[in-house]
Formats: C-alpha cells, structure tokens, sequence
C-alpha cells in the first residue's frame, strides 16, 4: 500500500478461528498513521472460516495469506519475505492497537536511534487473573510479539526455540536481538491490548 516509503511499518497480522476479533484488529491498524501495510496470514483450516478472514482482509485492501495448521510465528516466518515495511510488528488477532501507535514508535525509534522498540500493554487474565498492564521489559515472560516492532534488517528469518516450546518464541527473540547488540528501548504509554 505505501511501497517505496521509508517508515513503513508492516503489520503482519496472525489469525486462527476467531472471526469476530479480526473485525476489531483491523480497523485499529487502519487508524495508524501511514505509511504501513498489513499482511494477514490465516491458520484456519476451515474452507469458510478461511473464506471469511480472506473477506476481512480484502475489506481493510491487506494481503492474505493461507497458512492452515500453522502456530502463530511459523506463519510470520512465511509472511515476513513478502513484507515491504523497515519495519516488522506481529499483531494477533485478540489484540487492538491505539491510534497513536505507530507515529510514538516511529518517532522513538528515529529519536533514539532504536532497531527493536517496545512498549507497554493491557495484558488479559493469563498472567494474573485479571486484565491488567504488563510492564514491559525486553526479555521471556516479560514482553509480548503485539508489542513491539523491530527493524526487518535486523529480524532473523526463523524464531528461536520453535522446537522446544512456540509459545515463547517472542521472548527468545527479543532476548535474542538484546544478546546481540541490537539498540532498543521502551517507547511511552500504553498503545496495545492483547486479548
């Protein structure tokens, strides 16, 4: 959609069963300020489920692709060569974005000089049993893939320790870029719910 325009941050959207929530994503990337792109990529293995969250994207002009069975970072990984952004960020589809967040990330990376920025999120029940505000730190169980972005020159092409347990890829990674010497840091505010 913005091709060709530095900052461009590339949504890469993960999508299951679950309809009704995508219809709540998308709009809330619609509202960041441009330029950015999205890509959904879709796990469903229902023919009409599929043809639905195919719909969805259409509707908000983003780029679908199929990737039935597949966890959420497996699918990222297929997405990730398609995506035109300097930027990659991993939205799921339970999460919704503030209208701000994409400009307070752009505009701290730029300031700071950053390549992984994160910043803090309404986090639900799973950690405390309540809806509540996880402050983020760049490490596992301390930060969330719907939070961040990071610079694609910098993503490495697979997730680490898929193999020993997907659900913590997010945390590994970042871990991973930290270890390396990537600059980061924490951008104001709250911008992010993860359902």
């Amino acid at each position: 959609m913005w091709r060709g325009q530095t900052g461009v941050i590339s949504f890469i959207v993960s999508v299951f069963d679950r309809t009704l929530p995508l219809y709540c994503l998308l709009p809330s990337l619609m509202l960041q300020e441009p330029p950015w792109e999205i890509i959904v990529t879709d796990a469903s293995t229902d023919p009409g489920v599929q043809a639905i969250h195919r719909a969805a994207a259409e509707w908000v002009g983003a780029r679908y692709l199929s990737t039935p069975g597949l966890d959420c970072y497996a699918a990222a990984e297929k997405a990730i060569p398609l995506a035109t952004g300097t930027w990659i960020c991993l939205p799921n589809d339970d999460g919704y974005y503030v209208p701000g967040f994409a400009q307070t990330m752009r505009q701290a990376a730029r300031e700071h000089g950053w390549d992984l920025v994160y910043c803090d999120l309404v986090y639900d029940p799973r950690l405390a049993g309540v809806y509540e505000v996880l402050r983020v730190v760049p490490k596992l169980m301390g930060i969330d893939k719907t939070c961040f972005i990071v610079r694609r020159s910098v993503m490495p092409p697979v997730f680490p320790g898929k193999d020993v347990n997907w659900k913590f890829c997010d945390g590994w990674l970042v871990e991973q870029l930290v270890k390396a010497g990537v600059r980061h840091g924490k951008a104001p505010g709250v911008m992010v719910v993860h359902n």
